[in-house]
């Protein structure tokens, strides 16, 4: 799928949404699922 791993755009979206959205928030992800759904479900 990918030729390199997206890691930097990942890290930049997850620090994003924890700091527009706190921990305690819950996000409905209604895409398709992802590496990054792995990943927002991971820091949860």
């Amino acid at each position: 799928m990918y030729k390199t791993m997206p890691t930097k755009r990942h890290k930049h979206i997850l620090e994003f949404l924890q700091e527009v959205f706190p921990a305690p928030a819950v996000i409905l992800h209604l895409g398709v699922r992802n590496l990054f759904s792995e990943i927002m479900e991971e820091h949860r």
